[in-house]
């Protein structure tokens, strides 16, 4: 079993457990990787590099055998792959860490496989409606036109007014192309 198998198949029992949260998923690992290279350091040692973020960062992992005699390069380079997948794995958990800490959402594992051009949409489209939830709950909140000086009030209101206006802009963005 491959190390994107054997992933996938855990992916599956979470997802018959309900299990729902936000976490790091294969696909979005998959998404991360934008390349894959094998290099041969001898008869008996390979080095996976996988290549993320437009080449600007990297990881490995390594492969070796003791006897030549032993060395079958498929195996080689799928335990040097799933070697190098493994340090991707808290690499993807830092970062989505961080994003639900900023209040950014995940992308879904179908949204992942969209162009990146699309996904920034849906993750503007999002941060966007959170920001227009939120001016809404606190200009709801009563008495708030009392408890601010009356221009402050105000420029809640147009703020708010131009979070929608962008909403629409961007949810008529995603209509279009069908999401």
């Amino acid at each position: 079993m491959t190390a994107s198998q054997a992933e996938m198949k855990l992916e599956d029992q979470l997802q018959a457990m309900g299990l729902t949260a936000p976490r790091v998923t294969p696909a979005m690992i998959d998404a991360m990787i934008e390349g894959v290279e094998f290099h041969n350091l001898s008869d008996t040692h390979i080095i996976c590099k996988l290549t993320m973020f437009g080449g600007r960062f990297h990881v490995t992992g390594e492969s070796s055998t003791v006897s030549k005699e032993n060395f079958v390069q498929s195996v080689g380079e799928e335990i040097a792959e799933r070697k190098a997948r493994d340090q991707v794995w808290p690499l993807a958990g830092a970062i989505l860490a961080n994003d639900l800490h900023n209040f950014r959402y995940p992308l879904t594992e179908d949204q992942l496989k969209l162009d990146v051009g699309v996904q920034r949409v849906i993750l503007e489209a999002k941060e966007v409606t959170m920001r227009v939830d939120g001016l809404t709950a606190i200009l709801g909140m009563p008495n708030l036109h009392e408890l601010l000086p009356e221009d402050e009030y105000a420029d809640l209101k147009v703020q708010l007014d131009l979070y929608q206006q962008l909403k629409v802009v961007l949810d008529r963005r995603l209509a279009r192309i069908g999401l």
